[in-house]
């Protein structure tokens, strides 16, 4: 990713805010996300890699290494978008298998990928594509609101 992604790619990260079920109990803060990622990315913290085509942002994808617990880091699922226009094609399982690979490349051990975008067909497509990819089930995902 470089700089001048930056802009449309957030764009893109609205996008996925607005299809997924976070807005119903986060409040989305364009400021405070675009400074977060923004530095994450600068300080390799939060790898972004990204789908073109034409010229045009399409997906991406987002991990970072957790050591906090572990000799060798795990990769973490953080956030990974495909547009719909661009879902069940090559570009979510190229993204994937990139995170994968640079995962790996930088040591980790393992990757863990959460599925809990609340976006039904588009989990469903997701954890097909995982488990594609030699991934197994591993836990669950809950929430509840505090409001």
């Amino acid at each position: 990713m470089l700089p001048d992604d930056l802009k449309p790619l957030m764009a893109l990260y609205r996008r996925f805010y607005a299809e997924a079920v976070y807005k119903d109990y986060i409040q989305w803060d364009d400021e405070r996300a675009t400074t977060t990622i923004e530095l994450r990315i600068k300080h390799h913290i939060r790898p972004h890699v990204l789908a073109i085509v034409d010229g045009k942002i399409v997906g991406f994808i987002a991990w970072e290494l957790d050591h906090s617990f572990s000799v060798k880091p795990v990769g973490v699922l953080f956030e990974f978008y495909v547009e719909p226009g661009y879902r069940k094609s090559a570009i979510g399982r190229f993204l994937m298998k990139t995170a994968l690979w640079v995962a790996k490349d930088e040591g980790a051990c393992a990757f863990h990928a959460p599925v809990a975008s609340g976006m039904k067909e588009a989990a469903t497509t997701m954890r097909n594509m995982l488990v594609k990819e030699g991934m197994e089930e591993f836990g669950y995902i809950l929430r509840k609101g505090l409001m």
